[in-house]
């Protein structure tokens, strides 16, 4: 008997048809002739065939790490756009720095191996102030290895809840701070039922990646202090 391996199940797994919860604001703000749009984790393609279908001359790409869900988009919602099969935790993106207007990544950083890894590529094939369209479960909705964060008898729903290696990662401050450290700036952010949805902007600043930044080599307000905002929701998650 094989054993189970999650990544194999991802490759097969089939999206759940609401990829396209983009807020509408956002999604009416990117969509302008000559952009780049890339979206990861596109499952069936929902949201891409909504962008194609507005008629404006976009490049889109998308990319997903399931055969099923690109067959899915291909074949039965018609998607034209270029689609990959990729492992983000494990591959560079196959583009080239500045390239993209925008990146779309909603439920899909809890997902994958590498968070880091991620962020990294989102900056650099990412032009400076260009965005990120960017959403995660919220806390409660994500167990680790030691089972969920609330009570059993507090779940949403009887299917329980998201398990991951990295929950720590999705409390609201900690996800902040994960991504002011790539020097992205949260300039608009929107709660919606059980997920954040946050709009990001490339700062890209000329300064080292906190992976290179030795303890009192640089203050946090020198390398950040610009970038962190007043949280909107902290207190009501």
């Amino acid at each position: 008997m094989s054993s189970y391996s999650a990544r194999d199940h991802l490759r097969q797994n089939v999206g759940q048809g609401n990829e396209d919860r983009l807020i509408e604001r956002w999604f009416n703000e990117i969509i302008f002739d000559g952009a780049r749009i890339l979206e990861i984790g596109y499952g069936k393609g929902n949201l891409l065939k909504r962008i194609e279908n507005t008629g404006k001359n976009i490049e889109l790409y998308g990319i997903d790490v399931s055969e099923e869900n690109r067959k899915i988009a291909r074949e039965q919602i018609g998607v034209k756009s270029g689609l990959l099969l990729m492992d983000v935790s494990r591959e560079k993106f196959p583009w080239q720095d500045n390239f993209f207007d925008a990146v779309i990544m909603l439920e899909v950083l809890e997902h994958v191996e590498s968070p880091l890894s991620v962020s990294i590529e989102i900056q650099r094939v990412l032009k400076k102030s260009g965005c990120v369209y960017y959403s995660y479960p919220l806390e409660s909705e994500i167990s680790g290895a030691t089972g969920p964060i609330i009570k059993h008898q507090d779940r949403r729903h009887e299917s329980g809840f998201h398990s991951f290696p990295y929950p720590g990662l999705f409390s609201y401050e900690n996800q902040r701070y994960f991504w002011n450290q790539q020097y992205f700036k949260i300039v608009d952010e929107e709660k919606v039922e059980y997920h954040m949805f946050w709009k990001m902007e490339n700062t890209k600043k000329d300064k080292p990646h906190c992976l290179d930044v030795v303890n009192i080599d640089w203050s946090t307000q020198d390398l950040f202090g610009d970038i962190f905002t007043e949280p909107k929701y902290k207190n009501q998650i």
